[in-house]
């Protein structure tokens, strides 16, 4: 069985495969804690959830720009 929508659909959204699977993760575990999920979907699998999302542009992958800066700092250090 695949998996809609696909690994490269989604790699088309967010252009990072490592963003890609840290959002879903994170997404998904929210999921699973009870967050309510934003889309209609077939399946009740909180990742397939978390990336339909993903996909239907209802969560949005953003950098934390302080947490950068922080190693950054650390780094010079």
């Amino acid at each position: 069985m695949m998996i809609k929508p696909s690994i490269n659909e989604l790699d088309k959204v967010v252009g990072n495969r490592y963003s890609l699977v840290c959002a879903v993760a994170k997404r998904a575990r929210e999921i699973s804690l009870g967050s309510e999920q934003l889309v209609v979907c077939d399946s009740d699998k909180e990742v397939t959830i978390a990336a339909n999302e993903l996909y239907q542009g209802k969560i949005r992958i953003t950098e934390n720009k302080d947490a950068s800066e922080e190693e950054a700092g650390e780094e010079n250090a």
